[in-house]
This record gives structure tokens, sequence and C-alpha cells, in this order.
């Protein structure tokens, strides 16, 4: 069930954070990881990472939630807040970053069959933060798990990345290999 992965991912970071960076899940917490756990989100597509990050970043700025994300949302929200609010919001910065890593012990829980031999429905995947923290608790306690593969919440068939293990997010073995700055409305174009 276990295997070991290499390859490129995407991540797209606010400009002024560094993109390998775990500060922020690791204060706040994420979907795969509790606040005080480091964890490296990471998406196989520059789309699915454009999609994560465009929602998150909305819902933080602005406290309307998402459950979908792409130009209609997005233009839902732009008709509700305040022009000058929505400028600052286009001048807003970001890094596209290509990051090269080699990681084992990676569980794919976006496979049916594993999900099947765990016992897991992929409702709990999609569902709340306080559900996948203390699934992959039990995950990691089970195997020796380094990362996961996860289905994205806004649309399954994208995948996604998290490197959980302290070691190899220190290890030397993830590496930023391209780093492009866009705007927001670049980013937005991404999801097209």
């Amino acid at each position: 069930m276990l295997k070991s992965i290499k390859g490129e991912y995407y991540r797209i970071v606010l400009e002024i954070y560094p993109p390998l960076s775990t500060s922020g899940a690791e204060a706040r917490g994420g979907r795969w990881n509790k606040p005080g756990e480091p964890a490296l989100y990471l998406s196989f597509s520059k789309k699915g990472a454009a999609r994560e990050v465009v929602k998150h970043y909305l819902e933080k700025t602005f406290k309307i939630p998402l459950k979908t994300c792409n130009r209609e949302s997005i233009e839902k929200i732009r008709l509700k807040v305040p022009r000058e609010l929505w400028k600052d919001v286009q001048q807003t910065r970001f890094r596209v970053v290509r990051i090269e890593c080699e990681v084992e012990n990676v569980l794919n829980v976006g496979e049916e069959k594993t999900r099947k031999k765990l016992g897991i429905d992929i409702e709990k995947l999609t569902g709340s933060q306080e559900i996948t923290r203390k699934l992959i608790q039990t995950l990691k306690t089970k195997f020796k798990l380094e990362g996961i593969i996860y289905p994205s919440s806004l649309n399954p068939k994208e995948k996604h990345l998290c490197i959980l293990d302290k070691k190899v997010l220190k290890s030397g073995k993830i590496k930023k290999k391209s780093s492009t700055r866009v705007s927001f409305s670049e980013l937005i174009s991404l999801l097209e």
C-alpha cells in the first residue's frame, strides 16, 4: 500500500513567504496536520495548486466560504465586496513554485482500492479537518508515513501531496526547481 514517489509538484505561496516554508501550516494547522506540526502541501498540477490557494486566500480575506473555486464563484465574490478592497486583492503577488521531491512511505488515499483496504470512505477525506486530522494520526501510527496523496475537496479529480515527516522536510530531498511571480488575475487564469 505504501509507495515511494519522485517527481515534480506545484505550490503557490504569497510572494512574501519562502517557497518551501511550513510555517503557515504549522501555525494554523491544515487538512492533514494539527497546529504545531509541520507539513508541506503540494499539488500534482498548477491548476490544482491555484484552485486551493485562491479558495483559501479569498475565504481568509473576505470571510466568505467557497464550496467551489472557479471564475463564476470568484466573480460573485468580486461583486459583493467594495471596489477598493478588490483592487487591493488584484495587486497581491504570488509565486508559482515548481518543486522536485522524493518521498518514501507515501499512502495514496485517493485510490479506491487503498480506501477499501483501510475502510475509509471518500466523504471522510473531503470532510472536516477534525476528521482528516484524526485519520492521519491513526495512519501515522499504523504506518511510518512520510506523506499522503489525497483528492482535492474542491475537485476530487485533482490530486495533492502532503509531506508530513519532519526528517523528510529537512533532508534536502525537496527542492525548488523554478519560481514565477504572478498577479492575482494571472493566478485566476490558471483555473481555466
